[in-house]
């Protein structure tokens, strides 16, 4: 859901954010420990969050990072600045940029960020962001990259299906929608130079019914057939070391 939906709710705690739902708690608890299987191995802990929206992800993930948020929506950066100066304002350092033609740093980041975008851009658009993400890590920098898994028979797309599908949601949204596989994506950003170190999903349920769920025994897989069930699918990536 968008910023603008739920502007209401900002400024807000990373705390009281994640909290709000079990689903919230879980997803973070999920990309939380994917995060801490590969810490970073550059020194430091600078942070590229790609399509930032309300900023939450990295600000949650790294409390005590310098992160660069990019964002092309004028509301997303206007309760990211918000969320910002509320949660740890005197230990992050936040730059938030929002022209088409950014310059980012090259060589820069030990971490980036591209949560819920990649589905949303055409095979142009990954070429110019994904090469800009590129450029802007150290040797050895990660990218952690999530997706919702819009293939016809996954957890995202069946909850739409009394919606009108996924032909009535896209034009809701106004966008068209990838739907490559994972195993596709990850060949996509390896033919960039990217190391593919960790894939794939987790909260394998629409999660108005996690209610009546009673374990979270199988809320992550790394298992790339399972993945293409699961509700949303993860790539780890790596830029080599030179």
């Amino acid at each position: 859901m968008s910023s603008e939906a739920l502007k209401h709710l900002y400024p807000i705690s990373v705390s009281d954010w994640f909290s709000r739902t079990v689903s919230s708690q879980l997803n973070f608890q999920a990309v939380r420990s994917i995060i801490d299987a590969h810490p970073a191995s550059t020194g430091g802990l600078k942070v590229l969050d790609w399509g930032c929206g309300n900023l939450m992800w990295s600000l949650g993930l790294f409390p005590g990072g310098a992160i660069t948020g990019v964002e092309i929506s004028e509301d997303n950066l206007r309760y990211a600045r918000l969320n910002s100066n509320f949660n740890n304002p005197n230990q992050n350092f936040v730059d938030i940029l929002y022209r088409k033609d950014i310059k980012i740093p090259e060589k820069s980041f030990d971490y980036s960020l591209c949560f819920g975008l990649i589905e949303l851009i055409d095979d142009h658009d990954f070429h110019v962001i994904f090469t800009a993400i590129y450029n802007s890590l150290k040797p050895g920098g990660k990218l952690v990259v999530t997706c919702h898994n819009w293939r016809q028979l996954s957890a995202v797309y069946l909850p739409w299906i009394f919606r009108g599908g996924y032909a009535g949601y896209a034009k809701r949204l106004g966008l068209n929608i990838q739907k490559k596989s994972l195993s596709k994506l990850a060949l996509d950003f390896t033919s960039l130079g990217y190391d593919v170190i960790d894939y794939g999903g987790f909260n394998p349920y629409p999660s108005k019914v996690w209610k009546f769920i009673f374990t979270n025994k199988f809320y992550t897989t790394h298992n790339l057939k399972f993945s293409s069930w699961y509700y949303t699918q993860f790539l780890v990536l790596s830029k080599p070391v030179e």
